[in-house]
């Protein structure tokens, strides 16, 4: 979606502006990071690079043993829920190839 530079840059200026106004959360925050960085990509290109992420997540940042416990509680037909505060864009392509419901941000 957008390189660690990009990231880190964009909430250095979007804190700086949340910090002048007085009152706003982290909540606040997030959404202006996320506008600031998603501005101007069509929601097609959005999923896209969502479900490019969300490929490299299935292939390498999942432990084994946390796999391992989720297809344990799966087994015996546990309702499972991944929560994140993370964006739905990939979280919704790795809960479905996980098989399990997502909590997360839209």
């Amino acid at each position: 979606m957008a390189g660690r530079a990009q990231v880190s840059s964009t909430f250095a200026v979007a804190g700086a502006a949340t910090l002048r106004r007085r009152g706003v959360d982290r909540d606040a925050l997030k959404e202006d990071v996320c506008r600031r960085i998603l501005r101007g990509r069509s929601r097609a290109e959005l999923e896209q690079l969502g479900e490019r992420h969300a490929a490299q997540v299935l292939g390498s940042s999942l432990r084994p043993d946390v796999l391992g416990r989720l297809r344990a509680h799966q087994a015996p037909g546990h309702h499972v829920v991944l929560v994140s505060a993370s964006l739905d864009l990939y979280l919704g392509p790795v809960a479905a190839a996980l098989d399990v419901d997502v909590l997360c941000t839209t």
